[in-house]
């Protein structure tokens, strides 16, 4: 059964494949477990990328897991 959370908006320094390591929650948004998202809990997620002018340069839609210790997907 699908679950829906409050909006959860979070940074990351991660690039390329693998697990994705979750920073702070970003201006006006919430971290994943703010939002209510237990550990190890598969979520949704999408993650934009944006250059120094603040346009959109690229873009991902996936699924990960939730690790509350370390935050990772």
């Amino acid at each position: 059964m699908a679950r829906l959370y409050n909006l959860a908006r979070m940074t990351t320094a991660t690039t390329g494949t693998g697990t994705l390591t979750l920073g702070s929650a970003a201006d006006s948004g919430l971290t994943f477990a703010q939002s209510g998202v237990s550990n190890g809990e598969t979520v949704t997620y999408a993650i934009e990328d944006y250059d120094v002018s603040g346009s959109v340069i690229a873009r991902e839609i996936g699924r990960g897991v939730y690790t509350s210790s370390g935050t990772t997907l």
